[in-house]
């Protein structure tokens, strides 16, 4: 028997796809601070990871580890160096929460373009008039700079020309010349790409240092927005506020943060001109369903030695 422990809850029919295995013992651990985890993952064969914290510490206590299954596609919360250095694999699911994200972009984007908070509020405090004050825009003809052209990314740069946006990309990790790129149209430098974009939206793995810090805000348009559905660490939070503050930012869509859940008293609680959701991109019920599955299956096709290393 091997010992699969799931560290939070995914959805049922990844569940039931580990439970059907007559050779694996499934352990689900709710509460998954790092002393909870300690006492079951230690004999444990096999993990299947959320949004937990897997550094070096408990990694060192693993005696039987051979599979970390992230339930995601970011590995920045797992010390991939202690993982190799002990020969535990680790996978991913792909891109399965590609859509799913991209399309939460937009409704963060619509919702802040056409202030749809706002306008329900007002209409529920009978100020039908709200409408007059013309203070919403269209995306047609707008500029997107999508700063990370990986799967995410890649959608999301197709919906932004589907609503008619000229867009434009950096990312200096990819070639460039190959065939699925020959309609992107590239900025050489972040600097340029933030000097003229209307909208921009963060799609890279987190970061040590902010994308977006003191310095980057300096080099945007007054009046520019801001997405970010990837990495809370991407984005100086300070720097953020100050880029709403003065002008430079006319609002931003939140749905990453340096520190999960936010606090009450956070600086972003009040500020109207930030929309904010609970690191939900990725959540609707068919993607968690996708993401169980395929975090399942990946510990399944490494024990069965069907997994592509």
């Amino acid at each position: 028997m091997k010992k699969i422990v799931v560290c939070g809850k995914i959805h049922s029919t990844g569940m039931a796809i580990l439970e059907s295995r007559s050779d694996l013992e499934v352990v689900s651990i709710l509460d998954t601070c790092s002393k909870s985890l300690i006492p079951e993952v230690y004999l444990a064969d096999g993990i299947i990871l959320r949004t937990q914290v897997f550094r070096e510490p408990i990694i060192k206590k693993c005696l039987s580890l051979k599979i970390v299954s992230r339930h995601g596609v970011g590995f920045d919360t797992i010390d991939v160096q202690a993982l190799t250095e002990k020969k535990i694999a680790l996978t991913l699911v792909g891109d399965v929460n590609a859509d799913t994200v991209a399309e939460h972009v937009f409704a963060m984007l619509l919702g802040i373009s056409r202030k749809l908070i706002n306008h329900d509020r007002s209409v529920r405090n009978q100020r039908w008039d709200v409408r007059n004050n013309l203070e919403t825009f269209e995306l047609r003809g707008r500029t997107f700079l999508v700063i990370g052209l990986g799967r995410i990314g890649m959608r999301v740069e197709s919906l932004a020309k589907g609503f008619g946006m000229k867009t434009f990309v950096f990312d200096p990790y990819i070639d460039k010349t190959k065939a699925e790129y020959e309609q992107v149209a590239f900025v050489d430098s972040l600097e340029e790409g933030l000097s003229f974009a209307d909208i921009v939206s963060l799609h890279v793995p987190g970061s040590k240092k902010p994308v977006m810090d003191a310095k980057a805000f300096s080099f945007l348009k007054p009046g520019s927005y801001l997405i970010n559905t990837a990495r809370g660490d991407l984005v100086d939070e300070r720097a953020l506020k100050s880029a709403l503050d003065n002008g430079t930012l006319a609002g931003a869509g939140l749905d990453v943060f340096c520190d999960e859940p936010l606090i009450s008293k956070h600086p972003f609680m009040d500020d109207e001109r930030c929309l904010l959701t609970p690191h939900c991109a990725a959540m609707t019920a068919e993607c968690a369903e996708r993401m169980a599955v395929s975090c399942a299956n990946n510990i399944l096709n490494f024990f069965d030695k069907k997994l592509d290393m």
